[in-house]
């Protein structure tokens, strides 16, 4: 039977910004120099496929064992750093575009938040959203990584998009937050443009996907909301790279039975954020994928074997009918 490993990737950067470490590191940016050790790890080890050959390999009737490289979101800091890495092994990966954020050029506010408490590190936070508040102190720098994981949770829990969220909604020590100011950088959350992605495909290094629109979690929209923002993303992305766009990934991982079916209308792949191998079984609407943190590569055959042996659990619990 053949098994699919669907490693998930965000950033590749030379190194990780000062800003972007609190305490062990931000797990969704990866150095350069690991991201190129996973890579010669998974060539050395397996086939690594194309995201166009994926639905063939899994009704092959093989024996395999193959990868296959995603990218959520298409950074700058991939086009700058993963396409040399992937050229060298002759490796291709899936990029899924969330085109609005695309289009704009600029960081999202969240992660220019998230700079931002880190650099002034404020006494008080306070975001509004949906006639709910969230307010958390801050005594240190050491308290960030718990406060801005409080706010993920708060913005998603009140049915904000994390990746909406406006800067008026936000007040550091009493006082409006202003953006005035605040760096950008191409090695933190800030997006490729349309060229260098088209580059990628180009030269056969990027297969293109959607990740949305706008990046709000498909299950907090109304279908008619959600088959818009399902349609317009495959619609421009193929009139913009001109490719058929036949899959996606859900924004924030987030997926019930009711988004996987309207997903399954339009899109043949989709891919989720749980950990686990795909095989022939799987639904193809809710692929699996294995999320890559930061940190040496050398967890790259624990992470493998782990989601081996919770495969063979669950399988196990199947059969004794333990649900």
């Amino acid at each position: 039977m053949p098994k699919l490993i669907v490693l998930m990737f965000h950033g590749v950067v030379k190194d990780i910004p000062e800003y972007a470490v609190w305490r062990g590191g931000r797990t969704c940016l990866l150095r350069a120099s690991d991201f190129e050790r996973v890579v010669r790890w998974c060539d050395h080890r397996y086939r690594i496929l194309r995201l166009s050959e994926v639905e063939e390999f899994l009704c092959s009737g093989s024996n395999e064992t193959a990868i296959l490289l995603t990218f959520d979101d298409a950074l700058a800091s991939v086009a700058d750093w993963a396409v040399k890495t992937l050229a060298t092994h002759g490796a291709s990966a899936a990029v899924f575009v969330t085109t609005d954020w695309t289009r704009g050029g600029r960081t999202p506010t969240i992660f220019l938040l998230e700079r931002d408490l880190w650099t002034r590190t404020p006494s008080t936070v306070r975001i509004e959203s949906c006639e709910k508040e969230f307010t958390a102190s801050i005594t240190s720098r050491r308290d960030l990584q718990a406060v801005v994981g409080r706010i993920w949770s708060f913005l998603l829990s009140s049915e904000t998009a994390p990746l909406a969220l406006d800067s008026t909604q936000v007040t550091l020590d009493g006082a409006p937050w202003r953006l005035d100011g605040i760096p950008e950088s191409r090695e933190f959350w800030f997006p490729a443009s349309v060229d260098e992605l088209r580059r990628g495909v180009d030269e056969g290094i990027f297969e293109i996907g959607s990740h949305g629109v706008t990046h709000i979690p498909w299950t907090m929209l109304p279908q008619a909301e959600l088959q818009e923002e399902l349609l317009r993303s495959k619609e421009e992305l193929e009139q913009t790279f001109q490719v058929p766009v036949e899959s996606c990934s859900y924004p924030n991982g987030l997926v019930d039975p009711q988004v996987a079916k309207e997903v399954g209308e339009i899109y043949r792949l989709a891919f989720t954020s749980q950990p686990a191998m795909a095989v022939p079984t799987t639904e193809k609407t809710q692929l699996p994928r294995i999320h890559v943190p930061s940190g040496r590569p050398l967890w790259m055959g624990g992470l493998i074997r782990r989601q081996r042996t919770a495969a063979a659990l669950r399988r196990a619990a199947r059969l004794v009918g333990v649900q």
